[in-house]
């Protein structure tokens, strides 16, 4: 269930409503990508500094996946999560293993949670086989599209400031790991999806005729916040 060393993994992050699930189903219309739906894992556990939890740590912070509101990870492959640990996991091993029920075979596996831009430093630092796709949109959208979701309440001065925090995020990430992360507007890939897919590509090292057309076979389910 834990990927061998040298197999890249991927993240899906950004500020909330800025297309990372469209991003994501996307990415997972290649036939060797596979997305699980949305962790939450680093909000939801202290997260060691060194990006490696002990075994105990890494038991308890699966089951606090598995018993969160949000998740959608079913309860039988919490528990071959929990089976699989081993003596030293990391961080970027725990966000693939969960994102991977109903993988199909795929070589390689991402996960799409926004908020892990907060802590993405973290697990590039301690995981050299992760990599980051990063979303960004126009902060005007962004704060009309919260303003008119349910879950969220927030006033458009804290958007904003949100908005300004996760771009500095974003570009000091790719300063500090030029080649693992890729930044993508969602403009543009509205507009020009071929060059993010040539992007993925060279960040991923995908082979160019993997791509399907349609719906997203490989990217089960998402809560699209």
């Amino acid at each position: 269930m834990l990927d061998p060393s040298g197999t890249p993994r991927f993240m899906v992050c950004g500020m909330p409503r800025s297309g990372t699930t469209l991003a994501a189903e996307l990415v997972a219309r290649h036939d060797d990508v596979h997305i699980g739906p949305e962790t939450h894992l680093l909000r939801l556990v202290s997260l060691p500094s060194d990006g490696s939890f002990e075994l105990a740590a890494a038991t308890e912070a699966v089951r606090r996946v598995g018993d969160a509101a949000s998740t959608t990870i079913g309860d039988s492959w919490i528990q071959s999560v929990i089976d699989d640990l081993t003596a030293s996991t990391t961080i970027g091993d725990l966000l693939v293993a969960l994102a991977g029920e109903d993988r199909a075979g795929q070589a390689i596996v991402g996960e799409k949670t926004p908020a892990h831009l907060e802590h993405a430093d973290l697990v590039m630092r301690t995981d050299r086989d992760m990599r980051a796709v990063v979303m960004i949109r126009d902060v005007r959208d962004v704060a009309r599209s919260l303003r008119s979701v349910p879950w969220s309440d927030a006033g458009v001065l804290a958007i904003g400031v949100r908005w300004a925090r996760y771009a500095a995020l974003a570009v000091r990430l790719q300063q500090s790991f030029p080649d693992r992360v890729l930044i993508a507007r969602f403009e543009d890939l509205v507009t020009d999806p071929g060059a993010f897919r040539a992007g993925v590509e060279s960040l991923l090292g995908l082979r160019t005729d993997g791509w399907t057309t349609g719906s997203a076979p490989n990217s089960p389910r998402y809560c699209t916040r």
